[in-house]
């Protein structure tokens, strides 16, 4: 440990008490996973799985979120991910 980022992931973690230390480790191993497979810079990754933790959103949400998010999101990541962050959990724009 030791990024920025991840030190995001961790205190996001902390103040939801529906995560512990495994999620964390997990999280991260997902992000890792993920830029490995979609070349997707690892810190936005966690980013937002950071701002997911903080929103309520479950370990699965999350992962599951951005597995259609890394698979789909042809145009701009940060868009792409906002746009289907909205459409995924029903907010308008």
């Amino acid at each position: 440990m030791g990024n920025k980022f991840e030190a995001v992931l961790i205190k996001a973690v902390k103040n939801n008490p529906y995560f512990d230390n495994k999620s964390v480790t997990q999280l991260i191993n997902f992000a890792n996973e993920t830029q490995k497979l979609t070349g997707i810079c690892i810190e936005r990754i966690l980013e937002i799985e950071a701002k997911m933790v903080i929103l309520g959103r479950s370990e699965n949400e999350i992962k599951s979120f951005l597995k259609v998010a890394a698979g789909s999101c042809g145009v701009d990541f940060g868009r792409g991910l906002e746009k289907l962050y909205r459409s995924y959990f029903g907010e308008n724009e």
